[in-house]
């Protein structure tokens, strides 16, 4: 098959996606927006110091969008071009219109698994304007500061929100099942996969919850004209695909794209009835689950995917029934079937959420399991790929590939059991011990040449730097959902309610007492004070490095 007939097959099958959608509901459309307690975000300015800074922050190597403009080129003359764009931006907003070149995105396809011949089984990377994401960019940030400073979006969301992240999901998640597992009652989740979330949703369906969220009618236009005759083509080896129109989607490739979603998902919450069901999404991640102690939880539960399932329908999304997963937490646990449009929910047991696997027995083993054979998989490429291996360059290299690996999300699925812990740091012994120069040393010798802390030391870090953030407010987390002060336990003022240590829970289960809320009161009670009551984020790492160092130095 010719590479020029190969982009007009992928083409095809990435605009196949595309739907306009039901028309909008505006009666089940919530309002969260509220003009008396709110202000509305009418428009945005451009102003070129602005322009400049975002110019200076470019990738110089990224791809150029269909305009050919490359990145290389504005970073370059950030300071001669910072005033024209600004210009035209502004003038773009006033008259509520795009260039048309800034509607048009080059696709590339990248192969995500399964037969290469198939391209279902690629994935479209969308290349935008280049000068057109720097405007996007100005417009997320305000449409971002319009939502966090009026709190229109709702906790549940961890989805690219300043300070959330998939830790915070997890954390948030796992504490409700700990919690409950720790009283003795079930608990089902419920994971739930939506069919192409981004492709999908309606134009007029993402408009209209804009204006529920309070965008002014300038902003609007314009965003009404971003999302007209935009088209796409796919690009392959230097051969281009014809035109396609892109008549649904939150614009994949777009800057624009991602706070978009979380404002077309934020509504989704407001489709539950039952307030005792809790909802968790990072973007189109979505979960539901509540506590199941008979059969009419199940059932109540069942209502709630019902709800869902409703709002699906009327939003233009579709949940996907074969890969939704649902898990039953707990030893007395009825085990519901749960139905997505009248097929089965799947259930194996375990089950893959935001990268982290998650058993119905919510210890991390399957987990460690994993992530040890990923991480020493990569390091036996690293072996046969690196010839010159030191102990500046090769550690460095580790930290690099291997080692975030062992690290994401850490403080959610952190193990305790003794066997996990050496079995994790093995890999970390493994890779020291191909540094030629130092191999024969003991391993308490090799990482301190190497300059890399154990692992349980960086996840002990973690934990603590996590801590850290949900107490000053970084994560926008109420710390009371998550952690016990000594000033709620005791009447009486104390030396430690003056400081406001943290306690333990009373916790029956293992599985609750090595969870984050408890695992780390002891060491953050330890710290000193002007550690704990650091300024920011970047002065507590250093702090808290500082004073680990002085422990070892001791």
């Amino acid at each position: 098959m010719s590479v020029c007939l190969s982009a007009f097959y992928f083409n095809e099958v990435f605009s196949a996606v595309f739907q306009t959608g039901p028309e909008v509901d505006k009666e089940y459309l919530p309002t969260i927006f509220n003009d008396i307690e709110h202000e509305k975000l009418e428009s945005v300015r451009f102003p070129q110091e602005t322009v400049y800074k975002k110019l200076i922050d470019l990738k110089p190597h990224s791809a150029p969008g269909a305009d050919n403009i490359t990145p290389l080129f504005l970073k370059a003359c950030a300071t001669e071009v910072s005033l024209p764009l600004s210009l035209i931006f502004e003038k773009s907003m006033e008259e509520g219109r795009l260039p048309p070149i800034w509607k048009k995105m080059n696709i590339t396809p990248i192969h995500k698994g399964g037969r290469q011949e198939i391209p279902e089984n690629y994935r479209p990377i969308n290349v935008s304007s280049i000068p057109c994401k720097v405007k996007e960019s100005i417009i997320k940030d305000a449409l971002l500061l319009h939502l966090t400073q009026n709190e229109l979006l709702l906790s549940s969301q961890h989805g690219f929100v300043p300070g959330r992240s998939c830790t915070t999901n997890l954390l948030m998640y796992l504490n409700e099942v700990t919690t409950a597992l720790d009283a003795g009652i079930p608990y089902d989740v419920i994971l739930l996969d939506f069919r192409r979330a981004f492709d999908v949703v309606p134009f007029e369906h993402m408009l209209s919850h804009l204006e529920a969220h309070g965008v002014g009618v300038q902003l609007l236009a314009w965003m009404r004209n971003w999302t007209e005759q935009r088209k796409q083509r796919v690009v392959l080896n230097g051969h281009c695909s014809d035109w396609a129109d892109v008549i649904s989607s939150v614009v994949q490739g777009s800057v624009l794209g991602p706070i978009l979603f979380i404002i077309f998902i934020n509504s989704m919450d407001f489709a539950i009835k039952d307030p005792n069901t809790n909802i968790f999404k990072y973007a189109d991640d979505s979960k539901i689950g509540r506590h199941i102690r008979n059969e009419a939880d199940a059932k109540t539960l069942q209502s709630s995917l019902d709800e869902v399932c409703k709002w699906d329908e009327k939003s233009g999304m579709q949940l996907h029934p074969a890969k939704s997963v649902v898990l039953h937490f707990g030893y007395n646990n009825p085990r519901h079937e749960y139905t997505i449009a009248g097929e089965p929910v799947s259930n194996s047991g375990v089950a893959k959420d935001l990268g982290v696997l998650v058993n119905e027995q919510c210890t991390p083993r399957d987990h460690v399991n994993k992530v040890i054979k990923k991480g020493n998989q990569i390091l036996g490429q690293l072996k046969r790929t690196i010839i010159s291996r030191d102990p500046i360059v090769f550690p460095r290299i580790f930290k690099t590939y291997v080692r975030p690996i062992l690290e994401t999300a850490a403080p959610a699925w952190c193990p305790l059991a003794k066997g996990e812990i050496e079995r994790l740091e093995k890999v970390q012994r493994r890779a020291t011990k191909l540094i030629p120069t130092i191999s024969s040393k003991p391993y308490e010798e090799r990482y301190t040449l190497c300059n890399l802390p154990t692992l349980e030391e960086r996840r002990a870090r973690g934990d603590m730097i996590q801590t850290f953030k949900i107490l000053n407010g970084f994560t926008n987390i109420q710390p009371s959902k998550l952690f016990k002060f000594t000033k709620d336990r005791h009447e009486l003022n104390t030396r430690n309610s003056a400081t406001n240590a943290l306690v333990p829970e009373r916790s029956r289960l293992d599985i609750r007492k090595s969870f984050f809320a408890n695992r780390i009161v002891e060491q953050w009670n330890d710290l000193p004070p002007d550690v704990r009551n650091a300024e920011s984020v970047n002065h507590f790492k250093n702090s808290f490095d500082d004073y680990m160092t002085t422990l070892n130095c001791i």
